[in-house]
Formats: structure tokens, sequence, C-alpha cells
């Protein structure tokens, strides 16, 4: 069976009956990864092959040095708990900036997984007035670290300490 795609043009673009995703059991890394989904927000287009593998780690088939494609298995956690794997294609330009990226199946990836409980209960403190006097913090005419009054001092540790 065909475990590459053919066609590839120098920037990158592919047609998409030339697209082919290996057999998942010809994967040097089986199993797959569950990704960074930060990481996987940073792929775009002109993302060079360094980049890339720092996000998602090396390709989980055997590419070689000038490969024009890199292919991943990714899993994600469903809201059930269940796991669904996709596989992720990357097609590059002649200089190994990713240009074009696939999935399979065509619902990959899924949806960001929401939690059926509600947010947490945040508290938040009334606003409270808090007046500092110019005069009571620094020498007259001052305003360096070196020129704040004792009273000034315990002022800005009273503070401190209520915040």
């Amino acid at each position: 069976m065909k475990s590459l795609s053919s066609g590839i043009t120098d920037d990158g673009h592919i047609d998409m009956q030339n697209i082919v995703f290996p057999e998942p059991d010809t994967a040097w890394r089986y199993q797959g990864q569950f990704p960074n989904n930060e990481n996987l927000s940073k792929i775009r287009p002109g993302i060079d092959k360094d980049n890339i593998y720092q996000l998602l780690g090396p390709p989980h088939f055997s590419a070689g040095q000038y490969a024009r494609e890199w292919d991943y298995i990714l899993k994600f956690y469903m809201p059930d708990n269940s796991v669904k794997t996709c596989q992720y294609k990357i097609i590059f330009d002649k200089n190994y900036q990713g240009q074009k990226f696939y999935w399979m199946p065509a619902d990959c990836p899924p949806k960001p997984m929401t939690t059926a409980s509600p947010p947490a209960l945040t508290i938040q403190p009334a606003p409270e007035r808090i007046n500092l006097s110019t005069d009571t913090l620094f020498r007259f005419d001052k305003s360096a670290a070196q020129d704040i009054l004792p009273e000034g001092r315990y002022e800005l540790y009273r503070l401190a300490k209520t915040l």
C-alpha cells in the first residue's frame, strides 16, 4: 500500500486526491500522543521543521531528512472520557516550511473538552478606598525611597500587610 503523498509542489501545495495517510500500524510510535493544545495552536503556514519538532516531537512515521510531509497520530480526550485518535499530516514546501495541514478523519481535531461542572465561584472582596498622605510618606518636595519618613514606612508596612 502507498504510504506517501504525491504531487507536492515547490510551494507546498497538493491536490486532495494525492494525499495519502499512512496506515497507523506502520508508525514507529504507533501509540500516538496527547498533544499540548497550546503547542498545536502555534502551528501555522511558514513554520519550519525545527519548530514543529519542538512543538509536537518527531513524526510518528519514518520520514527522512528531506521528507516533504510529516505524519502524526494524536489523541484527544472526549467529554465522556473516551479517547479520539486522529492522524495529522503536515505538507512542506521546498524550503521545508509547513504550508498545508490535514486531519483524518475529517472531524478532527475534536472541539475542546468542556466540563459539566459549573465554574468555580470566586468571591471578590468589596473595594476599599485607601488614602495615603504624601506629607506622611516623604520629606517635603522629595520622592526617592531614601526620602520616605519613618511614619511613611509604617504606613506602607500597614498597607502591605492589609493587601
